[in-house]
């Protein structure tokens, strides 16, 4: 779904209202209600899973889209850092003033970034199933 939203940067932009409406939607949606109700959740559960790794994935090819399309200079940029850097002491922020201090933080958005965040939505759907699983 992150390939296909950033081969048609206008896909993250539509308003969602109701049903899918266009077949790769109908069909990604069949698929992974299947998955999801064959792994023993109910319906609505099912749903809610789906939206929210729909949300995901939207969200992260948006992101991406926005990155690659600014013209603004990286968040590594001396300028920036300079700027930036004092602000999280200032306001009471030492993890967040460590990690920048670090370079740990930049301006992409990774496929390392991409896989920890689906990563964790998946293994917490995984704990889902399992209670369903228990719960039978």
């Amino acid at each position: 779904m992150i390939g296909r939203c950033e081969a048609h940067p206008w896909l993250p932009d539509l308003p969602l209202r109701g049903a899918p409406a266009t077949p790769n939607l109908l069909r990604w949606t069949e698929v992974l209600l299947g998955a999801l109700t064959g792994a023993g959740l109910s319906t609505a559960e099912s749903l809610g899973c789906a939206l929210l790794l729909d949300g995901y994935a939207r969200r992260t090819a948006s992101a991406r889209g926005d990155v690659r399309e600014s013209s603004a200079a990286p968040t590594r940029s001396a300028t920036v850092t300079r700027f930036l850097q004092p602000l999280p002491h200032e306001h009471g922020c030492p993890i967040l003033a460590s990690t920048m201090s670090r370079d740990a933080y930049d301006d992409e958005v990774g496929e390392d970034d991409v896989d920890f965040g689906l990563n964790r939505i998946l293994e917490g759907i995984e704990v889902l199933v399992a209670h369903r699983a228990d719960d039978r």
